[in-house]
């Protein structure tokens, strides 16, 4: 049997009642119908899991990569390349995130991005450059979001839930 961990029941019920998300949200977010809400969604889960206390290693991954993607997906939107900046101690666990859910060309255009980042001292034009020379997978954010939400639905049973067997 599979159940959802016990730590991440507040975040998780926080997502349902914020006003980003579907009123009618369940507590397992993943599950919701209507897939044009999925990113929204995400994204939300995300900004809380980075924000929390919670140890990423105490939970299933599928939180972690949650975690890290949306959340660096949100700094990404509102900042721009300064999400660099913002997020720089996070970077390796980031580009992880993204090679877990099939995406290595995304964590070498964010490498590129970074290391030009700060040898160029906030290049905006260099850093965009150097991440398009990493060949992303989906350099339009939405689209690459919505492949990460279906990666994360298609294997929600794997990533989100405890083995109590």
């Amino acid at each position: 049997m599979k159940n959802l961990p016990k730590l991440v029941i507040p975040i998780l019920e926080k997502v349902r009642e914020s006003k980003l998300t579907p009123s009618n949200l369940e507590l397992e977010v993943w599950n919701y119908p209507n897939h044009q809400a999925w990113v929204d969604i995400f994204l939300e889960l995300g900004i809380e899991l980075f924000n929390s206390d919670l140890d990423a290693s105490e939970l299933p991954i599928g939180y972690k990569i949650v975690g890290f993607i949306f959340d660096w997906e949100s700094q990404n939107q509102f900042d721009g390349w300064l999400a660099l900046t913002n997020r720089a101690n996070f970077i390796p666990e980031i580009c992880h995130c993204y090679e877990l859910v099939g995406l290595p060309r995304e964590a070498q255009s964010i490498r590129n991005a970074f290391d030009v980042w700060n040898s160029e001292i906030n290049n905006y034009e260099e850093a965009a450059e150097a991440y398009s020379q990493g060949n992303p997978e989906y350099p339009d954010e939405l689209t690459r979001m919505e492949n990460v939400v279906c990666y994360l639905i298609d294997n929600k049973e794997e990533l989100f839930y405890e083995n109590t067997a």
